[in-house]
């Protein structure tokens, strides 16, 4: 027994020997085989361009299977046939693999065929055949839009050969020993086909979603209507026709390949319905269709209900000479009466229902209708005021009107000519001859029915050149000068040329110098400082500034507080002069506090400028104003003369500690080489010791005043200490005193007169007792890092009231000094029983600084 199994499209059949790989057949077969045989049904399937049929959309592949056995006799032409019949049927679903390859479980059965000497009597020879038998193809659930599955696909050609090869075995005429020997090679009409066509490549779409594999009976009449020939398997014989050269009995050997000689697979191909887009005009002949849009499209479907959208089409547009205005479409090959006017077309067509593929392919059919229209020239004409042609009739336009249209123009207010020329619009009119309408008056015609032309009005623009002389600190401000500004006409695209005069003299007698111009229309910002100027090939309204600075000018300023010493929280007012020494008026001025304006001096809120013999002018100023500076505008201070300057005054007030001296600045800017800055000071009293403005280089500056307060008379001498209730908090006497004139040095002494009350007296050993005094100079005296440096003891001092002079301290260098002593030491002496019990004592304490020449 031999077991023959190919895991091919088709598996081989085998009549005697084993087909594997390669084919080996022995050199004779002997009649009646019994083997195994192995069948199956294996073949490709793909979408018509070769793609991977979608998911969800693989139709269910089934066959009818069974074995097919036959019994054959014969007797000169007379065939019977003692045994026909069909075994083992079944309905196999065909796996598919999710690539594209459909395959069945192989079917293996033990097969006795062939030829056999045991014939009946009365007959030439007796026969066997068994075969596996796969057939009435059809595809299930395939997507109702499918309109074919072939195995000839329209982009990848022909799929449906398959391999066929035979071995035949000859059987020696009288020979009653079974023995057929190997013909080889086989004759011509049992030669193998490596290009051997399936008998039905089409399948029939029997309903939506059902395709059968329909034909007519095999050649041999081995197989039943709707057979698929590249599935047999089995064992048979061959018998030739009457007449052939070998008029013997033969078996043969046969096996398929489903891959053809060319190396492709039998492989059906699914291609659904398509929709095709058509054009015409109202009678029915072909267009050409808008752009975006083409005559005979096509467009594969792709769902059971599919929507076909072809977009939003022009209501019109123009091919050649011919415009087409959108009249409608329909659906189907025969035109209706009422056509659909919606746009954009978008038909539905259901593929489930029960319709032929005639029916579903005109439904797919839509036609857009298009009206076919004349057409009218109609000419646009740029003229000047004269009907002359403008730019060389370079701007003249034509377009071609549909015949009954309007027509609406649209001119541009404003055009520029080949040579730069800019031109304005002024009016229309249609014709040379016709009425000419303004500019407002819109550009229609209606109702066109033959050849047209309009005529746009145009002509050349002026310009206005607007001349500044300016001031060049902020660019804008005009000077004083006769005829500032000035205006003039200029003609489109001509040139404005010039020369700035080097300087001027304004009406207050200033003097200006040219720094620069500007073309503030074209180049904002940029000053030019070439005294010639050109703006060339003019296009619009110009504005031009000449840039002039104040000449330079010299100036002197001071500042002075009243009153200079002043108790914390006290008003002070300034005055300071601003004196124009050069020769020129001093102008742009701008007022300041500089950074050495101290933090306890307010910012005024009004500065007050007076020009000599000129009426006051007030500014006011906020903080922010005080430090980063304000213009004193319209101030300008003239050259030589008696009104050669101007008053400033402002007012504010002082706030610090005890002797804190509080420094003041003002700077102001104008026509100068450089800013002047003016500065003095304001120190805060001391209310204990208040400050006696001593007038030239030497004097006392604070000196104390001690008050003991309230004593009790008693019976025995006693020591008092300065009441701390008559002084500010935290007061410490001292004096402080100035030499700045003594060549030889000086000295400080001090005596004390008799205590008195009316005529009542103290005795005149009543003392005040000095103690620990420390001598220290003052630094930087009345600048705002004043401070005390140093510290020499000068011992223990006692002053008797009997206007004895005690020496308290000397030296002999020029400077600002300070006697300091600590509150408690200072002290009232007094005797027993001294005074009468509530009298008030007072005594007179000179104080003498004495300067050497």
């Amino acid at each position: 027994m031999k077991t023959i199994v190919r895991n091919l499209f088709a598996v081989c059949i085998v009549l005697s020997g084993i087909i594997i790989g390669s084919v080996a057949c022995p050199n004779h077969s002997y009649a009646l085989q019994t083997d195994t045989f192995t069948g199956k049904i294996d073949f490709n399937m793909f979408m018509d361009d070769g793609s991977v049929i979608p998911a969800g959309k693989v139709p269910v592949a089934e066959v009818d299977y069974g074995v097919r056995r036959r019994e054959q006799i014969t007797s000169g032409g007379t065939v019977v046939r003692p045994l026909d019949d069909m075994i083992n049927q079944e309905t196999i679903v065909i796996p598919y693999d999710g690539a594209g390859n459909f395959s069945s479980v192989p079917k293996v059965g033990t097969f006795t065929y062939g030829m056999t000497s045991n014939i009946p009597t009365g007959y030439d020879n007796r026969s066997f055949a068994n075969l596996h038998s796969f057939y009435n193809l059809r595809f299930n659930n395939v997507p109702a839009y499918i309109r074919t599955i072939s195995a000839n696909s329209t982009v990848l050609g022909d799929h449906s050969r398959y391999s066929y090869n035979t071995n035949a075995y000859k059987k020696v005429v009288n020979d009653t020993n079974d023995n057929y020997p190997l013909l080889y090679p086989p004759p011509s009409n049992l030669a193998g086909n490596t290009n051997k066509a399936i008998l039905n490549p089409n399948l029939v779409r029997t309903m939506p979603g059902t395709f059968n594999y329909t034909g007519s009976r095999l050649t041999f009449n081995e197989e039943e209507p709707n057979g698929v020939e590249f599935t047999l398997s089995g064992g048979s014989f061959w018998f030739p026709n009457p007449g052939f050269e070998w008029s013997n009995w033969h078996d043969r050997q046969v096996f398929n390949s489903s891959v053809a000689g060319s190396g492709k697979k039998i492989t059906f191909f699914m291609k659904g319905f398509q929709v095709v887009e058509n054009f015409e005009d109202e009678t029915g002949t072909t267009i050409t269709p808008p752009s975006g849009f083409t005559q005979g499209k096509t467009t594969d479907v792709v769902e059971n209900q599919y929507t076909h959208t072809m977009g939003t089409l022009p209501n019109q547009y123009t091919v050649g000479s011919n415009e087409y205005v959108f009249e409608g479409w329909y659906q189907g090959s025969l035109k209706p009466v009422t056509l659909n006017t919606s746009n954009s077309p978008a038909p539905t067509i259901d593929y489930t229902q029960t319709k032929s593929i005639a029916d579903f392919d005109d439904e797919g059919i839509i036609t857009v209708v298009y009206k076919k229209k004349a057409l009218h020239v109609l000419q646009e004409k740029y003229v000047d005021g004269s009907d002359a042609s403008i730019n060389s009739g370079s701007w003249d336009t034509s377009q071609s009107i549909v015949e009954g249209n309007s027509f609406t123009g649209a001119p541009l207010a404003n055009r520029t000519d080949t040579g730069g020329a800019d031109w304005e619009y002024i009016g229309w009119k249609e014709g040379i001859s016709g009425t000419v309408n303004s500019k407002t008056t819109p550009v229609q015609i209606n109702n066109i029915l033959g050849q047209k032309e309009i005529y746009y009005i145009y002509k050349k623009k002026n310009h206005t050149i607007t001349e500044k002389w300016v001031d060049q600190v902020d660019g804008s401000t005009l000077l004083n000068i006769t005829g500032n500004q000035k205006t003039s006409p200029i003609d489109d695209n001509d040139h404005f040329t010039g020369t700035a005069i080097a300087s001027i003299t304004d009406n207050t007698s200033a003097d200006w110098d040219f720094v620069g111009w500007e073309n503030v229309t074209d180049a904002p910002g940029v000053i030019n400082p070439a005294a010639s100027y050109a703006v060339n090939n003019i296009k619009g309204d110009k504005e031009i500034r000449y840039h002039y600075q104040a000449r330079n000018t010299s100036a002197t300023l001071n500042l002075n507080p009243t009153p200079q010493i002043t108790g914390s929280g006290g008003s002070v007012n300034w005055s300071s002069r601003l004196t124009n020494t050069g020769t020129s008026a001093l102008n742009n001025l701008k007022l300041k506090a500089t950074s050495n304006w101290a933090s306890g001096l307010s910012a005024p809120t009004m500065v007050t400028v007076t020009p000599a013999g000129g009426i006051a002018q007030n500014f006011t100023v906020s903080p922010v104003d005080w430090v980063g500076g304000f213009n004193l505008t319209g101030i300008s201070i003239p050259s030589g003369g008696a009104n050669n300057y101007a008053e400033i005054t402002f007012t504010d007030t002082a706030t610090g500690a005890v002797n804190q001296v509080l420094p003041a600045e003002i700077e102001i800017d104008g026509n100068m080489v450089g800013s002047l800055a003016a500065e003095n000071f304001v120190r805060i009293d001391d209310p204990d010791e208040p400050n006696l403005e001593p007038l030239g280089n030497a004097g006392l500056i604070n000196i104390p005043d001690f008050r003991f307060g309230d004593v009790e008379v008693k019976p025995y001498a006693q020591t008092k200490d300065l009441d701390a209730a008559s002084y500010q908090a935290g007061y410490n006497p001292y004096i402080r005193f100035k030499d700045q004139e003594s060549l030889s040095g000086w000295s400080l002494t001090a005596k004390l007169g008799q205590f008195t009350s009316g005529s009542k007296t103290l005795p005149s050993t009543t003392s005040i007792e000095l103690n620990n005094g420390s001598l220290k100079e003052v630094q930087n005296y009345n600048k705002h890092n004043e401070s005390l440096s140093g510290g020499t003891s000068v011992g223990n001092k006692s002053i008797p009231s009997d206007s004895t002079t005690v020496a308290l301290t000397n030296g002999a260098t020029q400077g600002v000094y300070q006697l300091d002593y600590a509150f408690n030491d200072v002290e009232l002496e007094l005797l027993a029983h001294s005074g009468i019990a509530g009298l008030s004592y007072t005594a007179d304490m000179d104080w003498t600084l004495t300067t050497a020449p």
